[in-house]
């Protein structure tokens, strides 16, 4: 990431640090578990040169934030709760403005919003600055459930921009009382940015617990799985970079529906 952006990100994000300088960001030997507590003192910025995306939660409501854009970076900017403005357009919880271009903007609002930054890759440069919006309402809900020993748990996910929208990463909604048992994604990043929880997150091997506002970065190849507490929900926005895990979604849901289908005919 440029440093101007990293130095704007610090400056917009620096008010809210001394609310938190006696928490700790939470990482593991090896593969990185980061977390983030409320509200993030961690500033948009590259802690590796392999990492390719970087997210963080500002709160609209204390300190409207500027960013200044570098050349093959995109900024996507998504409210949590409440609403956001930028460049012009008013964003609602869920909804996604996906921005490139060399330039800068002011994000403005109330409430909480995530701020995430990708590298483009391949680069290509473009000296003016693009935006995309995409509303929450667009993508379709999908639901699956767990098997009934389980007590029928169910999750639900919004695939709000796939890669036909942009080829650099998936951007989702992922909601649900369900565990999700330990796997990895070939040659993938995920990235969990949760609104709630309450549970334990295990990443190559070292489990840590995680809640409201917590960020969770997720090397490819590694195994990782999630354990809420009992009677708790799991509400968060899912990133994939490069795309493609999130599909699995499509067949969960289908086959869902499938056996409910073959469950009706049966009676």
């Amino acid at each position: 990431m440029s440093s101007r952006l990293v130095a704007t990100a610090i400056g917009a994000l620096a008010v809210l640090t001394s609310a938190c300088q006696k928490e700790k960001t939470g990482t593991v030997a090896g593969p990185p578990l980061t977390i983030a507590p409320p509200p993030s003192s961690s500033p948009l910025r590259w802690t590796s040169e392999a990492e390719p995306v970087q997210a963080a939660f500002v709160d609209l409501t204390q300190v409207p934030t500027k960013l200044l854009l570098g050349t093959c970076e995109m900024l996507v900017v998504r409210p949590a709760i409440g609403s956001a403005s930028v460049l012009g357009e008013t964003l609602a919880a869920g909804d996604v403005l996906l921005v490139q271009g060399e330039g800068s903007l002011e994000v403005t609002g109330q409430g909480l919003a995530v701020l995430v930054a990708v590298r483009e890759r391949p680069c290509d440069p473009s000296a003016a600055v693009t935006k995309k919006l995409v509303r929450a309402s667009v993508a379709p809900e999908l639901v699956w459930s767990t098997s009934a020993s389980a007590g029928a748990l169910t999750m639900r996910a919004h695939l709000d921009v796939e890669k036909e929208t942009t080829p650099y990463a998936y951007f989702g909604r992922l909601e649900g009382t369900a565990p999700v048992a330990e796997h990895v994604h070939p040659g993938t990043w995920e990235i969990i940015c949760s609104i709630e929880a309450a549970g334990t997150f295990t990443l190559a091997g070292e489990s840590r617990r995680i809640g409201p506002r917590s960020i969770v970065s997720v090397p490819p190849d590694t195994k990782h799985s999630w354990k809420p507490d009992p009677g708790t929900r799991l509400v968060a926005f899912q990133i994939y970079d490069p795309p493609g895990p999130e599909q699995r979604f499509k067949s969960l849901a289908a086959s869902t529906l499938h056996e409910g289908d073959a469950g009706s005919a049966a009676k």
